[in-house]
Formats: C-alpha cells, structure tokens, sequence
C-alpha cells in the first residue's frame, strides 16, 4: 500500500495499473489476499488486475520439484509473479512503462544490493521502452508503518466501529507497536489516543 500511496502522490495524472500475482497459495481467511488487494486499491480509485501462471500453483510447483523454494532457488519468484505481470506488462498498449515494486533495502542484504532505478532490458521491445522502479527502496520499515498509520487514521473516520471491521474480517488487528515500537497515533480501537 506504501508504494502505491507514493506512486499515487507523485504522479496522480498518470494511468496506473495495480497487478496481483496469484501464486495459487495465497491466504484464503478471514478475507482472500484477492479480494483484501482489491479492497486496498479501490481505495485508490483503481482497479486490480489479478494474474496467474496458467500451468501451475505454488503448490503444483514444489510437488513437481520434490522441495520447496529457498532464497538461491526462488523458482516461486519468476515462474509465479515475474513470469505472469511481465505478460501483463506486454499486453499494455503504452510505450513507456514503468514497472513498481515495493521492494525496500533493509528487508535483506541481498535485497539492499538492488538498484532502485533501472532500464528492464526484456521487456523493452518493438518501440516499447519499460524501467523497473523501487519507489520506497530506501524507506525504512518506520516510515512505510508511520505512513500507513496516518492513512489508517484518516480511512478510520469513516468507519462506524472497530466492531463492525472485525465483524467484516472476523479477526483481530495485532499492533504494529508489537513489532516495531512505533506507537500508532491511534488506539486499537480507532479511538482517538490520549497522546493525540
């Protein structure tokens, strides 16, 4: 949601398209990945398109392969979302494209080695020229939480209840202060906090 909320501010003229890799092996509950994307990008005022791997699942694959993948065997990485958004990526009818990832540096070492902005040598074909960008490369996990937070505490204004959202998705919120001990500027209730 960061990097479309960054993609959105810096360029909201400009046609979007919001692409979702269904591995086969996405949750289900208590709200499908699927529908839970489409949900975040209609706040947008965007449609999702979903893509898949027509010959076979995540599960499919590990099963052919006798093991599952692992981060210098990420078979699940191209065959199941590179392979099916670059096939949506030449089906657009745009010259320049420009493909997003929420890719950030400190999720790995291996990941802070990948450069932000570059020029996607495959898909820049018959007159069509495609780059590979990392809008929040260089954010820090604070700041993509602290952004969600204040949009959190924007979108909970037109909620009616914390109830009726937990009703709606028959689960329970965890904290982001859990795992990174940022207080939120909200309670867990959507109530206004007392440090607000």
């Amino acid at each position: 949601m960061r990097m479309l909320g960054r993609v959105r501010e810096l360029y909201p003229n400009h046609p979007i398209f919001v692409v979702m890799a269904d591995t086969g092996f996405e949750h289900v509950r208590p709200i499908s990945a699927e529908d839970w994307s489409r949900e975040q990008v209609a706040r947008f005022a965007l449609p999702l398109s979903v893509v898949r791997n027509p010959n076979k699942t995540y599960l499919q694959m590990v099963e052919r392969r006798g093991m599952f993948p692992s981060s210098t065997t990420r078979q699940c990485t191209s065959d199941l979302k590179r392979g099916p958004i670059e096939k949506f990526v030449r089906a657009l009818s745009q010259k320049v494209i420009v493909n997003c990832t929420g890719i950030r540096s400190e999720e790995s070492s291996q990941r802070s080695k990948q450069i932000p902005w570059k020029a996607n040598k495959s898909l820049s074909v018959a007159g069509r020229s495609v780059w590979d960008w990392m809008p929040i490369f260089d954010e820090s996990l604070g700041k993509v939480l602290s952004w969600h937070w204040c949009w959190l505490q924007c979108y909970a204004a037109t909620l009616q209840s914390y109830a009726a959202t937990r009703r709606r998705h028959r689960c329970k919120a965890v904290p982001a202060t859990r795992f990174t001990g940022i207080p939120p500027p909200v309670s867990d209730d959507f109530r206004q906090s007392a440090r607000s």
